[in-house]
């Protein structure tokens, strides 16, 4: 069992590390300015002339950091805010950008290996099937992307590029433990090429996971009250397997992959139920993607299916005769051709041109097993077309580079029934729905010295609203109501932003950014006031709803510096995330906006020793209110960790991570404590 946490730390121990940094730098940070992204505009470019905030995370970071999951690692980047209440144990962690609620992962587009993993039924992203191991590079670019990539990505985009064999042989085999939770934890993958190194030539890579974690209690003590329910540990059994094959030629390359996985989510409460209330969720997808070049024309080809079978166990109790259980079943499937060309120009430009089909689609079932022995059926389907043009150009060399893209998407909602257990909203078919939305952005980066540059740009965003947003009502454990909304309508952000890089000294790089949003048409949950009857007990019914306005003022600013054998990074985050005007309820003007803290920072130091390798990770989240109306306040907290590794021979690497080693037992929710100290011990076996 996890001992409980201490008080938050103060960042002194990183302080006096900090102090034993070498005066000279001679190695390269990671993400320098001669870094190559795709991200930002759908092909390889150049950072340093790039006019918009993108950070960089190597596998060199992720390997620094004292983390087991791969969105753990952007909680370190400014700008970003992630949620994983429980650790490893929490079922949907959420990573958001830009002062956007984490209630939601929607907002921010998430890609794997350029293939969007957002489920369009309600954007969430499975982050636990992503193993860190295979992991070569992690690219976000912050602020509104939808004039490229369309709805999801109002926030920005996070595209987590994964490892492709460079040798003709190439294995990886990871264990890892942690005896106070009982995690047991392993990874493998297999990869063959036929040519070594970019020569063109096939390849084939699979891997393998597989994961147990025991867990630990997570109910705080004062909220540990129900005579009827076990308060107990929350747990997860995780496995998943990939299959890749490729084939890459001098111009370009093709590749298929098919992937599943399987994880199930215990959450700690059991009434009469043998395995407690759980959420289980099995995913498998497929995806097949194309690029090259003809001449000065390069083009890519993208198409992907996404399968999820969600199934939630719910139980509630109020009184002896009051016992209450909801078996939900709910298929989701996403579906996606997409496809682009760019084509140099005169005078320093490169025109692209692209178009994208998705269509996603959800039929959910709550069966009662108790009273009123039903089934409930919620269901719809969204299609989507879009076509984009962007505009890439430099036109002299000392001259500003210039990124301009503008796109037209069309949606439609149909086949949408809706089934509300609390008989307060409607119930039956659902009308069709059509929404179209023109967003844009342009920006420009200009050199003023050798080690200096700023950029500005302007960009408008487009979200439109899930399908399970629409049509899905659950009752959660007795304790609320979440009810859909037939009448949610998109939502629209309009961003205007600024920055700088500068390098004062080589191996030194500060990176401070700016920037003012509006949102219009706002989706946020909202407490509707209305109360709903469950076990004799009345509950709250909230319902996401679209806000008039928002206002969100923005300041980030993020500094690296390399001097081998250290490594330091530091972030700093600013938001002031309110509602400005909301006509339905004009109380709530002025209020911040519900999980969006208004300071985080966070600061990495790293020290190369001939003997072992070192690094302390140190951060910091500020107030956030867990409600709307500025209710359910979670106070701050800060987290200190360490990690010690070192390659030993014949590929072997050993390391040992202590995380939040002040055992400081915070709270993400008001009703979930996170599992405090942990210590991992991993091996890893790397073969190339």
């Amino acid at each position: 069992m996890p001992t409980d946490r201490t008080r938050a730390c103060a960042p002194a121990a990183l302080a006096a590390l900090m102090t034993l940094l070498p005066a000279a730098a001679v190695a390269e940070w990671p993400a320098g300015p001669d870094d190559i992204v795709v991200t930002a505009t759908r092909y390889p470019r150049a950072l340093q002339d790039l006019p918009a905030r993108v950070t960089v995370v190597t596998a060199a970071d992720l390997q620094r950091l004292p983390i087991e999951r791969v969105d753990e690692a952007l909680a370190y980047i400014a700008g970003v805010d992630q949620y994983r209440s429980d650790g490893a144990f929490t079922p949907k962690s959420v990573v958001s950008l830009r002062g956007t609620p984490t209630t939601q992962q929607g907002r921010t587009l998430v890609l794997l290996d350029g293939v969007p993993v957002n489920k369009g039924a309600t954007g969430d992203v499975v982050w636990n099937r992503i193993p860190i191991e295979i992991v070569d590079r992690i690219e976000v670019f912050k602020g509104p992307a939808s004039s490229i990539y369309g709805a999801d990505a109002i926030g920005g985009v996070i595209n987590i590029l994964t490892r492709r064999p460079s040798s003709k042989v190439e294995a990886l085999a990871v264990g890892e433990t942690e005896p106070a939770l009982t995690v047991d934890n392993e990874r493998g993958m297999l990869a063959l090429r036929t040519s070594s190194g970019a020569a063109p030539g096939f390849y084939v890579r699979g891997y393998g996971f597989r994961g147990y974690g025991g867990g630990y209690n997570s109910t705080p003590l004062d909220q540990r009250t129900s005579k009827y329910t076990q308060y107990g540990n929350r747990y997860y059994h995780e496995d998943g397997t990939s299959a890749l094959g490729g084939w890459s030629w001098k111009t370009g390359r093709a590749e298929f992959e098919y992937s599943e996985s399987n994880d199930m989510r215990g959450e700690g409460q059991r009434i009469q139920s043998s395995e407690g209330l759980n959420r289980r969720y099995g995913l498998d997808s497929c995806r097949v993607t194309a690029e090259g070049a003809l001449g000065d024309t390069s083009w890519r080809l993208l198409g992907y299916r996404q399968k999820e079978l969600y199934r939630r166990l719910n139980e509630s109790q109020t009184s002896a005769t009051n016992y209450q259980r909801v078996d939900t079943v709910v298929d989701r499937r996403d579906y996606s051709v997409q496809g682009g060309v760019t084509q140099p120009l005169p005078l320093g430009q490169r025109l692209t041109l692209g178009g994208e089909f998705k269509s996603g689609k959800v039929n959910g079932l709550d069966n009662y097993q108790t009273t009123p022995f039903t089934t409930l059926n919620d269901r719809g389907d969204m299609d989507t077309w879009a076509v984009y043009l962007q505009d890439d150009a430099k036109p002299w060399e000392s001259g500003p580079s210039i990124l301009a893209s503008l796109r037209y998407d069309a949606a439609r909602f149909y086949n949408g029934f809706y089934s509300d257990p609390s008989n307060l909203g409607l119930s039956g078919p659902i009308p069709t729905a059509n929404w179209d939305a023109l967003t844009w952005r342009a920006s420009a980066r200009q050199g003023v010295t050798d080690s200096l540059s700023a950029y500005v740009s302007y960009s408008r965003g487009f979200r439109q609203p899930s399908i399970e947003d629409m049509v899905l009502t659950l009752v959660k454990s007795g304790k609320s109501v979440t009810q859909g909304n037939p009448n949610l309508g998109p939502e629209r952000l309009d961003t205007y932003e600024t920055g700088a890089d500068y390098t004062p000294v080589t191996g030194l790089r500060l990176s401070p950014s700016l920037f003012y949003s509006r949102g219009w048409d706002f989706i946020y949950s909202i407490d509707t006031g209305r109360k709903y009857s469950s076990g004799g007990k009345l509950v709250p019914i909230s319902q996401n709803q679209n806000v008039s306005s928002v206002d969100i003022y923005g300041a980030e600013a993020e500094a690296t510096y390399s001097a081998d054998p250290a490594t330091l990074m530091l972030s700093y985050t600013f938001n002031q995330s309110r509602i400005r005007d909301y006509n339905l309820n004009p109380a709530m003007n002025g209020t911040y906006l519900a999980t969006v803290p208004k300071h985080e920072a966070s600061a990495t130091v790293a020290w190369r020793f001939p003997w072992v390798n070192l690094s302390a990770a140190w951060r910091y989240k500020g107030w956030q209110f867990a409600k709307d109306q500025e209710t359910g306040p979670v106070p701050p907290y800060s987290t200190l960790g360490f990690k010690a590794w070192q390659r030993v021979g014949a590929g072997f690497t050993l390391s040992a991570a202590l995380e939040n080693a002040l055992n400081n037992r915070f709270q993400e929710s008001t009703t979930d404590m996170a599992p405090g100290r942990t210590v991992m011990g991993r091996v890893t076996w790397d073969f190339r």
